[in-house]
């Protein structure tokens, strides 16, 4: 069976991105930005990523030296505040194991 990668890239700045490439930092917090294309597929993603035909992957890219890697995408929690707070419009993604390139 073939199975197919849905991938979600973001960018994140040393020391955070070796945290997570190290497997230190197993999660990336984001701010919900409307009309990004990456929200929207994850709102209308399953509670449970994995299914036999589909793995969901995190790319994450350091901007300053071009280094990247993947992790399985394994949970999504969204914070919303009450208004206008601090905690409103993010999101936790829950990394995985990561994948290597083939």
């Amino acid at each position: 069976m073939k199975i197919k990668c849905r991938v979600l890239e973001y960018k994140t700045v040393s020391p955070l991105f070796e945290m997570e490439r190290d497997g230190v930092k197993l999660f990336t917090i984001r701010h919900i930005e409307k009309g990004d294309p990456r929200v929207r597929l994850l709102s209308r993603a399953p509670l449970f990523f994995h299914t036999p035909s589909v793995m969901w992957l995190l790319k994450i890219t350091n901007p300053a030296t071009g280094e990247y890697f993947y992790r399985k995408l394994i949970g999504k929690d969204i914070l919303k505040g009450p208004g206008q707070t601090q905690l409103s419009d993010w999101m936790i993604l829950y990394m995985g194991d990561q994948v290597k390139e083939e």
